[in-house]
């Protein structure tokens, strides 16, 4: 069987004895789509280079934002639109390499916490409901079924244009939290990459 690129990128990197890149395409399939690190590590932006690197990469990331929505959307262009959503992909998966951010370990702690936004059961929709009927707030739920699973659950939307508990503009059909939202619980940094980014001694999992 052909080697498949991720496989390919693994060996040249083996065989140049880059044991940096042979451990970050090793855990690609779980990090990043194939092909974002080498191409980065390719062209100078190193894996764990820090704040200074973010400082870079987050003006590239709002210039292919700016493009896409100039150059796909706006003339909808189904081309330029396809393109952006690559390589807004591509430059923000190059955002938590250049950090040292493990990219789809994260990702999946928020997905897991966008799941939490969901009622399992009735009795838990209504609870939601109640904690936004002591702030005021007009609401409806629906029950769905998770595509491609026998699971359902229910889904709290803004009844109407409204102000939520914050203060922000709540525009109708706006999914809203349930009350059994968690937000995401991250791993605990490596040291190397902690000590990049200056964090201190604390649970960096659980933030204050």
């Amino acid at each position: 069987m052909t080697p498949n690129h991720l496989q390919q990128a693994i060996a040249r990197a083996t065989a140049a004895g880059d044991e940096v890149m042979v451990g970050l395409l090793q855990r690609a399939s779980q990090d990043y789509y194939p092909g974002a690190a080498e191409i980065n590590q390719l062209v100078g932006n190193l894996w764990n280079s820090g704040w200074g690197a973010a400082d870079k990469q987050i003006g590239i990331i709002e210039s292919e934002f700016h493009e896409t929505a100039n150059d796909g959307i706006a003339a909808r262009d189904v081309y330029e639109l396809r393109d952006g959503v690559g390589d807004l992909i591509f430059t923000t998966l190059g955002l938590a390499h250049r950090t040292g951010l493990n990219a789809a370990a994260d990702y999946a702690q928020v997905v897991a916490s966008q799941y939490s936004k969901f009622d399992p059961t009735e009795e838990d929709a209504l609870k939601t409901k109640a904690k936004y009927d002591a702030l005021g707030m007009e609401t409806r739920y629906e029950r769905r079924q998770v595509p491609g699973t026998d699971d359902w659950v229910y889904v709290t939307f803004s009844a109407k244009d409204q102000i939520d508990g914050e203060g922000r503009k709540c525009g109708a059909g706006k999914w809203l939290k349930s009350y059994r939202f968690a937000e995401p619980v991250f791993d605990e940094l490596p040291a190397e990459v902690s000590a990049k980014l200056n964090v201190a001694t604390v649970d960096t999992a659980n933030p204050a």
